[in-house]
């Protein structure tokens, strides 16, 4: 597909994305991120092989990649955010049935003077489109009580625990211990699903963690998610976790291992895929 064929492609199913937001319709974000990265033409990997997860309520902690200027050609970093939540969506499809829902910023504003807003309004449209868990204070860690209002209708949440963009890894914000330590005085369990996302070699790559089942203790629950992003990444991503002994750091495999559920709803499947059609020509 030629560039300007691609182009036109994504402006026409963006614009059928604001016209439903509009409309007050609601959209299949499984089908519609796979049409995103078939259209722009994404290559993406997965870095090992995903594990089917436990039909349990989850919260996919997800490193706010994005590349460096000259690989996106954008001041913007809403193309690249818009791609590694596409990508890691696509994922979490194949490992559970269970639907997924993003958290994402609703303050942005859409008129910025002398640079293009489409992609960002489609960000705003789409908490009406898909469901998305809209933050603007303390973003991404505000509106606790929608956490768990979705994570009690079946919904798995992602989020981005850093709250800004970055190539290397930062730590997550405090609000991280806070949300965990809501959701348990709630009575809202829970299991956290580590993932790790990067660029190399004109391709995306993703690696799904084993999932740590959360404990009373919020801050090290939080600490260790923010390690097993880091073990995912290659080292000079790594970032604020690059000097830290993350082997000696992590919890013993009993205490990181999946949830007690004896029969996982996807046991007995295969998963299969995860390269895009694009990164095998």
């Amino acid at each position: 597909m030629s560039d300007k064929n691609a182009k036109s492609k994504l402006k026409d199913l963006l614009a059928q994305v604001y016209s439903s937001h509009l409309d007050n319709q609601k959209r299949e974000i499984v089908d519609d991120f796979e049409k995103i990265l078939n259209i722009t033409n994404v290559k993406w990997r997965q870095a090992t092989k995903p594990k089917p997860i436990n039909n349990i309520s989850t919260l996919l902690a997800v490193n706010h990649f994005v590349r460096p200027l000259i690989l996106r050609k954008s001041l913007f970093t809403t193309f690249d955010s818009m791609t590694t939540s596409a990508i890691v969506t696509l994922m979490h499809s194949k490992i559970t049935k269970r639907k997924l829902t993003w958290v994402v910023k609703n303050d942005i504003a859409e008129n910025i003077i002398f640079l293009s807003t489409k992609l960002r309004k489609i960000q705003i449209a789409a908490i009406d489109c898909y469901n998305f868990i809209g933050v603007s204070k303390n973003y991404p860690f505000g509106q606790f009580p929608k956490w768990q209002n979705y994570l009690e209708k079946g919904f798995d949440i992602a989020f981005y625990p850093e709250g800004a963009t970055s190539r290397n890894l930062k730590s997550a914000r405090l609000g991280f211990i806070d949300l965990l330590n809501f959701l348990n005085s709630h009575g809202v369990g829970c299991q956290i699903l580590p993932v790790s996302i990067y660029f190399e070699n004109s391709s995306f790559y993703v690696n799904f963690s084993n999932t740590i089942k959360a404990s009373n203790d919020a801050a090290e629950d939080a600490h260790q998610t923010m390690l097993k992003i880091a073990k995912g990444l290659p080292e000079n991503l790594q970032g604020n976790y690059k000097n830290q002994s993350i082997d000696k750091l992590l919890k013993s495999q009993d205490l990181l291992q999946q949830a007690d559920d004896p029969k996982p709803e996807f046991a007995a499947q295969k998963v299969t895929l995860i390269e895009s059609p694009s990164s095998k020509k």
